[in-house]
């Protein structure tokens, strides 16, 4: 089932997981952004639209 909404803990969750995967596969800034959409999708099980806002947070320094 699909999640509706991200609380502030899923939130941090994602960006942690992101940050990981960051510094453990040496992923470059240019896809950065890719690689949160689908961290967003998958915690989500949904394939529609990520946030904007939420995925600027996400990807904020």
């Amino acid at each position: 089932m699909a999640k509706k909404s991200i609380s502030a803990v899923d939130a941090e969750l994602i960006r942690s997981a992101l940050k990981t995967a960051i510094y453990e596969d040496k992923l470059p800034e240019s896809e950065w952004r890719d690689q949160a959409i689908k961290l967003i999708q998958v915690f989500t099980g949904s394939n529609t639209t990520v946030d904007p806002k939420l995925l600027d947070w996400i990807l904020r320094k």
